[in-house]
């Protein structure tokens, strides 16, 4: 399905079982009550200067979803804005992702890729909320909700600000964080919290919590 420059407003713009949809958005603004797009395993999205809206989430599938952003957005005004529950692959140029109660909210097996001044936020819950192997790749941008997950994790983040009210990033074990040129900030909370297997590497990079920079219990290495 390819739609190129429309405006769409409704309850929702698709939902259905169906797996291996592949779907296409190119200048595009919809608008929608419900969720936007529901579909089964297997959805490919490619969003290019488009601005999808939704009161509850924008995409919601169950495995296998990868989501192209470019220089588009994606809101979620009372939910979170991308959720799926396995294998789950963003993939931003740009543009951003808000959420209320996440921005991303998955289960597991998430990679995240950003570049180009890609803006991840959540106004009442984490930025991204995954519970294991999560990957993240980030050029430059923001993130803006924190980061909460459980283990094994690997972030490579060069000029990354991530920001949160609360924590800024928590995970219980094997984390391993290599950041340069960039912040990770709590305004009341810890900046950074991991239970063990945690390993740090922390370049040009400022870390700042309300009461705690960085707290981890066993086997850390920084």
């Amino acid at each position: 399905l390819h739609i190129k420059n429309a405006k769409l407003k409704g309850a929702t713009l698709i939902k259905t079982d169906t797996a291996n949809m592949e779907l296409t958005l190119e200048n595009v603004t919809i608008e929608t009550t419900d969720t936007m797009i529901r579909t089964g395993s297997n959805l490919k999205v490619k969003l290019h200067g488009s601005t999808l809206t939704s009161s509850v989430a924008v995409f919601d599938s169950e495995t296998n979803m990868e989501v192209d952003v470019v220089n588009s957005t994606i809101e979620s005004k009372n939910a979170s804005a991308v959720k799926s529950k396995h294998n789950l692959k963003v993939r931003m140029e740009g543009g951003k992702i808000r959420g209320k109660k996440a921005g991303i909210d998955t289960n597991a097996n998430l990679q995240l890729t950003m570049k180009k001044g890609a803006e991840l936020f959540a106004s009442d819950g984490p930025a991204v909320k995954t519970d294991s192997s999560f990957k993240l790749e980030a050029d430059g941008g923001k993130i803006d909700g924190g980061l909460l997950m459980t283990s094994n994790a690997d972030i490579v983040a060069t000029g990354l600000v991530l920001t949160a009210k609360e924590r800024a990033l928590t995970g219980t074990s094997s984390v391993k964080l290599d950041w340069t040129e960039g912040s990770i900030t709590s305004a009341t909370d810890m900046a950074i919290d991991v239970d063990s297997s945690t390993d740090l590497t922390l370049i040009n990079t400022k870390v700042q919590g309300a009461t705690t920079a960085i707290n981890c219990s066993s086997n850390s290495k920084i």
